[in-house]
């Protein structure tokens, strides 16, 4: 899954917009010896792993803010929203979509007489970057 999806959501009163934020959180170790070289980065999947709501909470809207003053930033972040709009077919009478000077918004309120579902989901990872031997001398 995505760090973010927006996609279509089926409950017993119609379609509405359904919201997946997955968080990951990337602790790192390093174990280096000597200099330059190929390095090895090994990530793993903590044991305490990936948790997520039991189901999805259903709220009457949900707006995502990225505060830039850069243009590029901003673009990138226009086009990722409305990629995920577009794939998952969500009608524009859903969500409102600002790009200004401050940032990007996304304010996204399903359908009216619905609202919107949403779900955090938690994945914990470790990294560790490694010196891998070239050769023996």
């Amino acid at each position: 899954m995505p760090p973010l999806t927006i996609a279509r959501y089926g409950t017993g009163s119609g379609y509405t917009a359904k919201v997946d934020f997955t968080i990951i959180r990337l602790n790192g170790e390093q174990l280096i010896s000597g200099t330059g070289g190929p390095v090895r980065i090994d990530t793993n999947l903590n044991s305490n792993g990936i948790s997520e709501s039991p189901h999805y909470e259903q709220i009457s809207n949900l707006t995502i803010t990225i505060g830039s003053d850069d243009p590029h930033t901003r673009s990138m972040w226009v086009g990722l929203f409305r990629d995920s709009l577009a794939r998952y077919g969500i009608p524009a009478l859903w969500y409102t979509l600002t790009n200004n000077d401050a940032g990007v918004s996304l304010e996204i309120t399903g359908e009216p007489t619905i609202g919107v579902y949403a779900d955090v989901i938690r994945a914990n990872y470790t990294a560790t970057l490694q010196t891998v031997a070239t050769g023996i001398e």
